[in-house]
């Protein structure tokens, strides 16, 4: 898939490291990213790298907010991995009007999540245009990754 141009995130990520380091004995995180959306990004399909999660981490649940970025009715993105685009949200026509998805939210992402493993390296989190809007206005997407590490 092609880089998404036409984005901004609220908070620089590192590709040689995690957003979160963890401290001894078991914790839950949390990934949080705000990507203001230009016309570019929602108007031709790419990926983003949203995050980076650490090696050991365990995705526990995941969450997209979108705003109405299609005053048509087109727009498709999702929400995955570098492995994967679509691994925690599939499909997801949440832009063609404001609204929420959360990870699972059909059969296929729903079966990825219940076989998810810890992850054996840091990995790239990534939000994705799969379809482009028909109509391409400007917007937001919060995305929410929570996971468990291992104790250090």
């Amino acid at each position: 898939m092609a880089v998404m141009t036409g984005a901004t995130l609220a908070t620089p990520v590192s590709a040689t490291s995690s957003s979160y380091t963890p401290q001894a004995g078991p914790d839950v995180a949390m990934m949080h990213q705000v990507v203001t959306l230009g016309t570019a990004a929602v108007g031709n399909a790419g990926s983003l790298v949203v995050g980076y999660l650490p090696k050991g981490a365990l995705v526990i649940d995941a969450k997209m907010a979108v705003t109405d970025v299609d005053t048509g009715a087109a727009y498709v993105c999702s929400l995955g991995d570098a492995s994967d685009l679509s691994r925690f949200i599939n499909a997801g026509t949440v832009g063609q009007a404001a609204g929420v998805l959360r990870a699972g939210n059909d059969a296929t992402a729903a079966a990825k999540m219940a076989a998810l493993t810890p992850y054996a390296a840091d990995t790239a989190i990534m939000f994705n245009t799969i379809t482009p809007a028909g109509t391409a206005a400007a917007g937001t997407a919060t995305i929410d990754v929570m996971y468990i590490v291992p104790r250090s």
